[in-house]
């Protein structure tokens, strides 16, 4: 076992620049992430949780190491190798990168929530039991109304981040606020119990 109290993560890191962005937003990164986050793990530790070769994840841990959103936190020599165990920075990771700092800022936070939602809906099972609810709902505001809607929504998260429950199953909030230029998009609600 590694002694994680050699290094403890952040409560939380945010993210602005825009390396560090392109660096989370990719699906397999943020697992990694995630998978840092509890405890520290080498490569190959990690690409066994993710059922890939260590091959396939290298790169990726060199990029996070690189933009620090992960940290090499021990080195051990076990004979002919050295193992190196990593650790998430932080314990939640929010980005707030400015578009002008980024080409395609807005594709790209649209871009993560396609990503979570990928991720999800692969790994749904057809006869899974737990209750889902999706809504999607399309009006015309003003830029004073994105900017209350903006922070209902963030005050929503919040909440949810907070609640913790000894019993249950885990659940993602996937929240978006994004320009859309038609008025005939769909509209609705799918509640599944």
């Amino acid at each position: 076992m590694t002694n994680d109290s050699i290094f403890q993560p952040k409560p939380e890191y945010l993210i602005t620049s825009a390396d560090e962005t392109k660096a989370y937003i990719h699906p397999l990164r943020m697992q990694i992430i995630n998978l840092l986050i509890p405890r520290a793990m080498t490569i190959s530790q990690a690409a066994m949780k993710l059922n890939t070769h260590p091959a396939n994840i290298t790169r990726h841990f060199k990029l996070l190491a690189k933009t620090g959103l992960i940290k090499l936190v021990e080195k051990r020599d076990i004979g002919r190798n050295i193992e190196k165990y990593y650790r998430a920075r932080a314990f939640h990771f929010e980005v707030r990168a400015q578009k002008e700092q980024m080409k395609d800022a807005h594709s790209i936070g649209l871009e993560f929530l396609r990503q979570d939602l990928v991720v999800a809906q692969a790994q749904l099972k057809e006869d899974d039991p737990n209750e889902l609810l999706c809504l999607l709902w399309n009006s015309k505001i003003n830029a004073s109304q994105f900017k209350k809607f903006a922070k209902e929504l963030q005050q929503l998260i919040k909440k949810f981040q907070t609640t913790k429950a000894k019993q249950g199953n885990y659940y993602s909030l996937s929240l978006g606020l994004y320009p859309c230029q038609r008025e005939d998009l769909p509209k609705g609600r799918i509640i599944i119990e």
